[in-house]
């Protein structure tokens, strides 16, 4: 190993994007930082050039390394570690985080580029493992630690955790008072989960773990003081003590009224008081992620999700009403005993509440959760196994749940996730849920959903993505949902027959899109879409005509967008279902600062004249002639 006055850590930070920050790094710093150890994070994005930071290690010369494993970033960390310990094989590689949280032999046998892992919280196990190798002892009987010893396998099951968390020194001591430029920071107020849901890595961890009110307005003191105003908890559902969760809410109102708060929440435990909270609120301050994940009773049941969809959705109907707060709606499709016609009928049924946002995702089989563990409990074969592709669980139909209440005793990998809750094997059916081997894990096929069925599921995640999540376009969803039997249905299968359409269109492709879709189908709809391309400043050659508005604003248009004080640069008249004047403002590429809807022409019920005397009498009360 290299020679130094003080044996040397590196701990590679690999985030999704470079906004990310990571708070496993300053949490193990932080709970480590009295040790005779020279710490220092290379920390970067997943997909960002490795060579660079291969080129610091081999410069710093660590004695170990350390990292988080996270589903989105194992293979970009393996590919670097493998490099690094090609040149320098003589330097520990210790890896945590939840791609460790299941049985980790097979990890460990097929990727000798990493020494051990750890299962669980890191904090306690990793400095346990920092001072056994600074005075040179095992760190085989570790709790939490797994990996090879002299040849042998040791799974020593899960790392001790924090009873007090107000006794793990804070991470945000690692936060630079100045230069700090991120946009936002990654902070908890409580660990653990009572839920008990079979798919999610903290299901069935029992106890929740709070910091008291004093430590979490301590750690946004020293967020403040770096310069950053926008925090993303990462408490596993925000509101699960509900007079915890008011408390918070009243201090981020009261004390922290210039910051930002993303906070995941449970619908169904949304009392009179947090949505007191909520509304009370500066607007904008609190963007909220609201776990649907299914309206189906029976895949709730079959996942061992708690509360009803009709709790779930009075909840996020509420949420989704207070104007000053954004509402993020979770669905996941593959769930056990779900279908794709399920899925279709939830997404419509989410479009209509109007949250600011919906994401729907494929389920994955992680490390660690139910689903992955269930495979020895409920004797099944995997292929990944067999054959090295695919790995295969088990998925009770919709019939019936698949669990029990009975605890069992448990030891190592699977069986520290297992022995929460005893796993009952399916009984009858084709039961098989057929996932990926490789991050992220996603599901190819299930009992209920053919290998067809989730390649149209992963279409309309991907749709969701593109025409509801932009502002822009969301009305027009909205309306299209309402007023078109199956839109969704009819949205996957236009996409999925048009050649070369797989990567996310920009924008303006996507507004193009709609317009052919509308085009044959629903006249009021696409004419709705060319109100939204106008309103959002978009190319006036593009999906509609418009004509030079030339003359000011008419005395009788009505304001129907915008401000009419508003600085304006040019205008246009458009002729949608009324005739529609859009006022932008002096740069270009803005979007209009005001929209007013000018008089009716004078026609019978309602339409347009047609004749050439109605079309010049229409130019002259518009100014145009």
């Amino acid at each position: 190993m290299p020679k130094h006055s003080k044996p040397r850590l590196a701990f590679i930070a690999v985030n999704s994007s470079y906004s990310h920050t990571n708070l496993a790094a300053w949490c193990l710093q932080a709970f480590t930082r009295d040790m005779d150890w020279q710490w220092r994070t290379f920390e970067l994005a997943a997909g960002e050039d490795m060579f660079r930071t291969l080129h610091e290690l081999s410069e710093y010369r660590p004695d170990m390394i350390a990292a988080t494993f996270y589903v989105f970033n194992r293979q970009f960390l393996l590919s670097l570690i493998r490099r690094y310990k090609a040149v320098s094989p003589e330097c520990l590689v210790v890896g945590g985080g939840p791609e460790f949280m299941g049985d980790n032999r097979e990890f460990l046998v097929r990727e000798k580029c990493v020494n051990l892992v750890v299962r669980g919280e890191g904090e306690i196990a990793f400095k346990k493992i920092l001072e056994s190798q600074g005075a040179k002892r095992d760190v085989s009987d570790i709790p939490g630690v797994c990996g090879y010893f002299r040849g042998k396998y040791v799974d020593n099951g899960v790392a001790e955790i924090a009873p007090n968390l107000d006794d793990l020194p804070s991470p945000f001591e690692c936060l630079p008072t100045q230069g700090f430029r991120k946009p936002f920071v990654h902070m908890e107020t409580s660990r653990g989960c009572r839920g008990t849901c079979s798919f999610c890595t903290s299901g069935g961890s029992g106890k929740v773990r709070y910091r008291s009110q004093t430590r979490v307005q301590a750690d946004l003191e020293r967020i403040r003081a770096s310069g950053a105003t926008a925090v993303r908890l990462i408490d596993r559902t925000f509101n699960e003590n509900r007079a915890h969760c008011v408390a918070l809410l009243k201090m981020f109102r009261a004390d922290f009224a210039d910051f930002d708060f993303h906070l995941e929440i449970d619908p169904g435990k949304v009392g009179s008081e947090i949505l007191h909270e909520f509304t009370a609120a500066r607007p904008g301050q609190f963007h909220l992620e609201a776990g649907i994940q299914s309206l189906a009773p029976t895949v709730l049941k079959n996942i061992r999700r708690s509360g009803t969809p009709a709790k779930a959705l009075a909840g996020l109907h509420a949420l989704c009403r207070i104007e000053n707060i954004q509402v993020h709606a979770d669905l996941i499709a593959g769930l056990p005993g779900g279908t794709l016609t399920r899925v279709f009928r939830d997404l419509a049924t989410l479009v209509r509440l109007k949250p600011a946002e919906i994401q729907l995702e494929l389920l994955k089989l992680l490390p660690g959760t139910e689903l992955d563990a269930a495979r020895e409990t409920w004797q099944l074969s995997t292929y990944r196994r067999k054959y090295g592709d695919v790995s295969v669980a088990a998925a009770q139909p919709e019939a019936s749940p698949y669990l029990s209440d009975n605890l069992g005793e448990g030891r190592g990998a699977c069986q520290a996730v297992a022995s929460r809750r005893r796993l009952v094997p399916p009984s009858r059916g084709n039961t098989s849920l057929i996932a990926s081997p490789e991050p992220p894990y996603e599901v190819l096929s299930t009992a209920t959903m053919s290998a067809a069925d989730v390649y149209t599921a992963r279409w309309l995640c991907k749709l969701v993505d593109w025409f509801y999540v932009p502002e822009s376009l969301r009305e027009v969803v909205w309306a299209a949902n309402m007023q078109m039997p199956a839109f969704w249905q009819k949205l996957c299968k236009f996409c999925m027959t048009r050649p070369g359409l797989w990567m996310q269109p920009s924008l303006v492709n996507r507004f193009k899109l709609l317009d052919e879709f509308f085009e044959k189908r629903s006249r009021p709809l696409l004419l709705k879409l060319h109100y939204a391309w106008l309103k959002r400043g978009l190319s006036e050659h593009g999906i509609c005509d418009v004509e030079p508005w030339k003359k000011p604003v008419p005395a009788t248009a009505r304001l129907v967008d915008g401000s009419a004080e508003a600085a304006v640069g040019r205008m246009v008249m458009a002729r949608l279902e009324q005739d529609y004047l859009f006022c932008y403002g002096p740069q270009p590429g803005q979007r209009a600062v005001a929209v007013y809807r000018l008089r009716q022409d004078r026609c019978s019920n309602g339409e347009r004249e047609s004749s050439r005397e109605g079309a010049k009498i229409a130019k002259e009360e518009l100014g145009l002639i």
